[in-house]
């Protein structure tokens, strides 16, 4: 298998901006450190945000890989969805703590980060969606309108992507999976008195 220069680069520059930090790394670091000179690594990239920019984007392809995984599985559309939720959580905190420096960076730079996720966002909410439809074709599942539902389910787990980086929701989270899956997928229950 070939190694395309690109891809070197943008490995380089991964690493050493999750040892250095995004701040404390230049062009020059990235440019010596993957043993090419200034003008390939301007070559494929402008500015040190545009190899940000690309690190970004390969992990999120590596996330988006994963989660077609998922929907690929040989399993009832429930379980197919409940693995979904704990893998997708579990894929963007290795991805940020894999890329250590970078997890400031990550809370600081969310703008960026939302922009090259947006292909993810994408992908991810036609996976949901082809999950909630198989589910809804056996009739596993109840639901009106699988793309609204896609939507909703998404933007609750981006909105569990902070907490579960840091850790707030890690751990209660891995000892309550059922419950917190119930709760995502089911909402609550008013008891009638």
């Amino acid at each position: 298998m070939v190694i395309k220069t690109k891809d070197v680069l943008i490995d380089v520059a991964r690493s050493l901006f999750a040892t250095k930090g995004f701040a404390n790394t230049s062009m020059n670091d990235i440019a010596n450190a993957s043993n090419k000179g200034r003008r390939t690594l301007y070559t494929y990239f402008k500015s040190k945000e545009d190899v940000f920019y690309a690190v970004i984007q390969m992990e999120t392809m590596t996330i988006r890989e994963r989660l077609k995984l998922v929907t690929m599985e040989k399993k009832p559309p429930i379980d197919k969805l409940m693995n979904y939720v704990f893998v997708r959580l579990k894929e963007v905190r290795e991805v940020v703590i894999r890329n250590g420096g970078l997890e400031a960076e990550f809370f600081q730079n969310q703008n960026l980060v939302e922009r090259v996720r947006h292909r993810l966002d994408f992908a991810e909410r036609n996976y949901l969606k082809q999950i909630l439809e198989e589910g809804k074709a056996d009739g596993s599942m109840v639901v009106g309108d699988t793309t609204l539902a896609a939507l909703i389910i998404h933007s609750a787990l981006k909105g569990m992507e902070l907490p579960y980086v840091r850790g707030e929701l890690a751990i209660s989270l891995n000892a309550n999976k059922k419950e917190i899956y119930d709760f995502l997928c089911n909402g609550f229950s008013i008891r009638k008195q």
